[in-house]
């Protein structure tokens, strides 16, 4: 990750995310029950709690508690508060991000207010040819085959895309909660002229009328995905959250 190629699009993404308060298109048709379930209930008030498993490239593992609860309006905008209480191995982390849910999907709002200031000056150069997403697609709804999350161009170039992939709906249990969950994977594409393209991946298994019942795969899609910032310091990291309690508030 130290060669200048690589490094320029992961800082504008980096900074991007990190800055953000918080933290389109699509194709395909959904169908079934799919177009009928509520896969991301948003009462205020609701809260999550999942059990975390981390490992990280050298085999180490850590586990940990992720909590996740929905409060408020951001004064002004259409934009739920979203807080997110992480702790990995006694260390916590506490983030906040801004949703909103319409008919059509789930949208994290982005804020790239901080990124400039965050670009080194040998890299500044490049900030007028930026072309960045305002929001993130988490869920579109109904669920199509596939959809556009979220992209970075420079000029005309892709050198960050993350898309979604729907691979139906499967039966779900992990103990604490069962049923028939919509299985959605994300892949976080890096394309970087004269250099071997990179995905990173996660899966997200998302329960009708109970939301987010867990995540698996690689640590920085769902860092990015989830509310937790981004760190691409060690992209071959696992995470697994499991829902082990849920209240919707209603």
């Amino acid at each position: 990750m130290k060669n200048s190629f690589i490094i320029l699009p992961l800082l504008f993404f980096t900074a991007f995310l990190l800055n953000s308060c918080d933290k389109g298109g699509s194709t395909g048709s959904g169908g079934g029950n799919e177009e009928k379930s509520n896969y991301f209930p948003n009462n205020d008030g609701a809260y999550y709690k999942y059990n975390v498993n981390r490992t990280d490239s050298g085999g180490v593992q850590t586990t940990g508690s992720r909590s996740v609860k929905y409060d408020g309006m951001k004064p002004g905008t259409a934009y739920q508060r979203q807080i997110d209480s992480s702790t990995i191995d006694a260390v916590t982390f506490v983030s906040e991000s801004y949703f909103r849910k319409t008919d059509a999907g789930v949208y994290y709002f982005l804020d790239t207010t901080g990124l400039a200031s965050n670009i080194p000056p040998q890299y500044q150069q490049y900030i007028p040819q930026l072309s960045i997403d305002a929001e993130m697609i988490l869920l579109s709804t109904p669920p199509p085959n596939n959809w556009p999350v979220f992209k970075i161009l420079l000029a005309t170039t892709s050198v960050i895309s993350v898309n979604a992939t729907n691979l139906g709906t499967e039966s779900f249990n992990n103990g604490a909660v069962s049923g028939t969950a919509l299985k959605v994977r994300y892949d976080v594409n890096i394309t970087i002229p004269l250099l071997p393209a990179q995905t990173l991946s996660a899966f997200c298994w998302f329960l009708p009328d109970v939301g987010v019942a867990k995540w698996e795969g690689n640590a920085t899609v769902i860092n990015a995905l989830s509310g937790g910032g981004i760190d691409f310091g060690d992209s071959t990291t696992v995470i697994t959250q499991d829902l082990s309690y849920y209240n919707l508030n209603k």
